[in-house]
């Protein structure tokens, strides 16, 4: 087999019994999964931050055993772009391998790899996509949807009620009252977020209006955020993922993991086992002071010293 050229963003492996496999930056806690594409393709996909997994799979097309639809490499399908996937391997000989060559705008063959000689079945293309959006980006505009309203928008690429195409460099979905609603036909944001290399939930903005911070993360109600070391909320948007509100100019946004429901029931827990070690102890105190009571205390000793 060939190598594939430089390193590939993510943690996907390839194996030849596959015909589509997709990586993905691992930026979460969870490693990708492999799902069975319906109809002959295999698509592996992780995400990053798997936790809350309902939206997630509606967002990218996966069925309740992991199934993943081939209509999510389609050119009108926003899911791939939201996640930050950017590699796909495609056996060669599949409808889809030339599906994907006709849109080069959104598929750009890199190489090709076989890796028996004599078996065709496992010849492969390697595809970039060049809609892949970075780990983390900033949106001026803001819409406000419905969760079927931004299911629909992720997968057909229009916003509803013909308000146009979505794009999610230009437009974020949201669904709830936390960020108010901004035209989408707005400029762009003009802004800049770099995130440190050596701290994956540090982001340096740099923003000349208010903006949504977008992140490629699952949306999970554990997750908190802070800018500027202050503690912000943040919000779910495009159906599955986390934004945060960012204030112009510069500004340090951290996004942390803080299960409260684990430490709430940890410390259920603790107070549980304190209340039972309590309660023991004050029975045998109490069996103690019966004694006591009934032979006296120099009986009471002699009995527990035989």
């Amino acid at each position: 087999a060939k190598s594939l050229p430089g390193r590939m963003h993510g943690d996907a492996t390839a194996r030849a019994s596959s015909s589509v496999k997709v990586s993905t930056p691992t930026a979460g806690h969870t490693r990708p999964r492999q799902s069975q594409v319906h109809g002959a393709q295999r698509l592996m996909c992780g995400g990053s931050g798997s936790l809350g997994l309902e939206r997630y799979s509606q967002t990218l097309g996966m069925g309740g055993p992991g199934d993943v639809y081939p209509e999510t490499l389609s050119p009108a399908h926003r899911a791939l772009d939201l996640f930050s996937v950017r590699y796909t391997m495609v056996r060669t000989n599949v409808p889809l391998a030339h599906q994907l060559r006709d849109h080069p705008e959104r598929w750009t063959p890199l190489e090709s790899l076989q890796y028996y000689e004599h078996d065709p079945d496992t010849a492969y293309t390697l595809f970039r996509n060049e809609r892949a959006m970075p780990r983390a980006w900033c949106v001026a505009s803001v819409a406000r949807v419905t969760p079927d309203e931004a299911l629909s928008a992720i997968r057909t690429g229009h916003l509803p009620a013909g308000r146009g195409e979505f794009w999610p460099a230009d437009v974020a979905l949201v669904e709830d009252d936390g960020l108010r609603e901004r035209s989408h036909a707005a400029q762009r944001a003009r802004s800049e977020v770099v995130a440190q290399s050596n701290d994956r939930r540090r982001y340096l903005v740099q923003t000349d209006d208010p903006c949504v911070l977008v992140l490629s993360e699952v949306y999970y109600p554990w997750w908190r955020a802070s800018v500027d070391d202050v503690d912000v909320n943040i919000v779910r948007v495009n159906h599955t993922m986390v934004g945060v509100a960012v204030p112009p100019g510069s500004h340090v946004v951290r996004l942390r993991l803080q299960p409260t429901s684990v430490w709430i029931g940890g410390a259920i827990s603790v107070v549980g086992a304190l209340v039972w070690i309590g309660l023991a102890c004050s029975t045998l105190f109490l069996n103690r002071r019966v004694r006591v009571a009934e032979y006296g205390p120099q009986r009471h000793r002699d009995t527990e010293s035989t």
